[in-house]
């Protein structure tokens, strides 16, 4: 790509910087399912009848998948809109979190975690960071990509501690479990929204401007007063 095709992409996106926040909070919450161990590991044992062999199995399952998908994900990225892409996978894969709230059997869990591998890693990873390079121009790319990795870390942090918070104040039972994997799922459905409005602002020619405060609290507040309002 030319830098003056490059230079009109980030020119068309005035609200590139929100996008990217959009997309970075994404990051940190679309794989947060498929290590869904790493908050409720004894929990799923007690609840969903797992042993440690089928919670290992499933693991191995989704990273076979994400090995072979990701050489078609290379293609994939290029091949349709990273809107569909993107809003795509988020929707499948809060979709799958409805699922697994409903405590499946081995094997449904198994399949679940097959498919969080391919919409994770063959049909949202690889578009997501061809979306995080076209937001930046060649200034501004390596500077993005380091705020994506540093974001993803604190997102993950936050909604792994809220998630534990809800399982906690619901009383640490099946339902405590459902609520939790509730909570995380509709983050995405949320998350889904906001970059699809963000992106439809876009493409309707919207006049070139800074990234105002107001945009910062409005996307923030739904986030976070929400869901604290939600699951009190």
């Amino acid at each position: 790509m030319s830098n003056e095709t490059r230079a009109k992409i980030v020119k068309a996106a005035p609200n590139r910087w929100l996008v990217f926040c959009i997309l970075t909070l994404s990051g940190g919450i679309a794989f947060k399912l498929s290590s869904m161990k790493d908050m409720f590991y004894v929990p799923m044992q007690q609840f969903m009848g797992l042993s440690n062999t089928q919670i290992g199995g499933a693991l191995s399952a989704y990273g076979i998948v994400q090995t072979i998908g990701l050489i078609a994900g290379i293609y994939i990225c290029d091949m349709f809109s990273k809107k569909y892409m993107i809003g795509g996978s988020l929707i499948g894969l809060g979709a799958v979190g409805v699922y697994l709230s409903t405590f499946p059997g081995y094997w449904g869990f198994l399949a679940a975690f097959g498919v969080m591998a391919i919409l994770g890693e063959v049909t949202y990873w690889p578009v997501l960071l061809k979306a995080i390079r076209l937001l930046g121009d060649e200034k501004t790319q390596g500077r993005m990509f380091g705020f994506l990795e540093m974001g993803r870390g604190i997102v993950d942090v936050i909604i792994a501690s809220t998630a534990l918070a809800i399982f906690k104040a619901m009383g640490e039972g099946a339902g405590a479990l459902r609520g939790g994997l509730l909570f995380l799922l509709y983050r995405k459905f949320l998350l889904n929204h906001e970059l699809c409005k963000q992106i439809a602002l876009q493409k309707q020619g919207t006049e070139n401007r800074r990234l105002r405060l107001e945009d910062i609290k409005t996307f923030f507040s739904k986030i976070v007063i929400v869901d604290i309002i939600k699951f009190m």
